[in-house]
């Protein structure tokens, strides 16, 4: 609510909350916030709700859910009701998360938003914030891909990753120059692993789709940031020891990897944002702060924009 209560103040986006409008008074009351500029849409008393409940029917009609069973469903879960309202044009985006599953809220977007045209599988990447002048981040951000979406990824998913992800960050990080990592435990064939071959296969199909976009993989993830180390493991690389965007082998690596940089490093993280969506979507860490939260508010907003 705070970050929503800032959103609106700086009237750069208009958040939808759900809720009833005394109840949401109540507590920004509590928290000494204005929801000025914030819409409330308390679903058991809005037209909302019907249409979402036909909106539920269609994107689930193999179901042959009946109205009731619909308005139910839509009533008990406010992320399915979030994600309903979004993918029947009623909202541009969602910002959920914070108190959801992440399983919970990739199967309500999945459900209710779907996939962009031509995406099979949505992935997702977390924007790591670092400060200024920070000497392996010298852009300030550094998406981290993916770890939210896919455990075990093919090499074809984590190449098909890597493009969803470019194409976000050049909506969201228009001023972001795009060197790409598809990182391993081994750089340029320093080990030999099925591992490796799997990254390299990846980083491999993903350069036939980015031919424009500098990548290397398999890479360490210090040949990947530190240019001194780069020289030394990886003279030629394309990206040279300064990547902006970080490919983890699977969801293990990239979930663990952002959450020791986030609590060990002091780092903001914003998202994770879900790519490859017909509308963009967050989920958030539930450890998220209400500056994170924000910020993931405003990258939801611009990336509803095109390049």
């Amino acid at each position: 609510m705070i970050a929503a209560a800032r959103a609106a103040g700086e009237g750069l986006v208009v958040p939808v909350l759900l809720g009833r409008r005394d109840d949401l008074e109540t507590a920004a009351s509590v928290l000494e916030i204005s929801l000025k500029g914030c819409e409330a849409i308390y679903l058991s008393d809005s037209p909302v709700l019907e249409k979402i409940v036909q909106y539920y029917q269609t994107q689930r009609s193999k179901e042959a859910l009946t109205p009731d069973h619909a308005r139910a469903a839509l009533l008990a879960d406010p992320t399915l009701a979030a994600a309903a309202i979004v993918g029947a044009g009623l909202a541009d985006g969602m910002v959920t998360g914070a108190i959801t599953t992440t399983a919970d809220v990739i199967r309500a977007a999945a459900r209710l938003i779907g996939n962009a045209p031509g995406v099979a599988r949505a992935t997702s990447f977390m924007a790591m914030h670092f400060p200024p002048d920070h000497p392996t981040a010298p852009d300030n951000i550094l998406l981290f891909a993916d770890p939210a979406v896919l455990p075990t990824p093919t090499a074809g998913e984590l190449a098909h990753a890597a493009v969803l992800v470019s194409q976000s960050a050049a909506r969201i990080f228009p001023g972001l120059t795009q060197r790409i990592a598809f990182l391993s435990f081994s750089t340029c064939g320093s080990a030999i692993h099925p591992a490796v071959d799997h990254v390299r296969n990846a980083a491999t199909q993903a350069r036939q789709f980015l031919p424009d976009v500098p990548i290397d993989g398999d890479v360490q993830a210090d040949a990947a940031l530190i240019p001194a180390i780069a020289k030394r493991k990886a003279p030629g690389s394309p990206i040279n020891g300064n990547a902006t965007i970080l490919v983890f082998p699977n969801l293990d690596a990239a979930n663990i990897a952002y959450k020791l940089t986030r609590h060990l490093g002091g780092v903001r993280s914003y998202g994770p944002i879900l790519c490859g969506l017909r509308r963009p979507a967050s989920d958030l860490s539930r450890s998220a702060t209400a500056e994170e939260i924000h910020a993931t508010v405003l990258l939801i907003a611009t990336a509803t924009t095109e390049p």
